[in-house]
């Protein structure tokens, strides 16, 4: 896999690729279950090798002007977690970090259709969590076995961990 040491312009660069044959053939890497052919693709991705999440989560934590996005959902999780009792329709219920989200998955998208991965959504989350974890000290690093242990309890579905 490439180094992505300075990811600057990765926005305007994910712009492009979704604009290219690349994107358009992530549909063709869909394996449907029979019966499911009329589903949506991207529930049907191949699944990401756990080499490819821990290079997802490391390419995230290597980005010092991420590092400021991780502790805002780390806040506004806690704030949720404070409340569980409040629905999220109430008006005093925290601000989920959805934005902060949603930049964390496109940054990933981007390097996964840079490398020519197949856009598994459920992967690419896994990456993010992970990289959250570490970020917020749940894990040491991406080669923790807490985490490992973590992934095959909440992530099987979507990552490949015979390597």
């Amino acid at each position: 896999m490439a180094d992505f040491d300075d990811i600057t312009g990765w926005e305007e660069e994910l712009r492009e690729l979704k604009q290219t044959d690349r994107w358009k053939k992530q549909e063709e890497r869909a394996v449907f279950p029979p019966g499911a052919e009329n589903r949506p693709a991207y529930l049907y991705m191949p699944k990401l090798r756990l080499s490819e999440v821990k290079c997802l989560a490391e390419l995230l934590l290597g980005q010092e002007h991420l590092h400021n996005i991780f502790h805002t959902i780390q806040v506004k999780s806690e704030a949720v977690n404070r409340n569980p009792d409040l629905s999220d329709q109430h008006p005093d219920y925290p601000p989920r970090p959805e934005q902060e989200m949603g930049l964390l998955l496109d940054i990933t998208t981007w390097y996964a259709l840079k490398e020519d991965m197949p856009i598994n959504n459920g992967a690419l989350a896994a990456a993010v969590s992970c990289a959250l974890g570490i970020a917020n000290s749940k894990w040491t690093d991406a080669n923790d076995p807490k985490l490992l242990t973590h992934l095959k309890k909440s992530r099987d579905r979507y990552i490949l961990f015979d390597e």
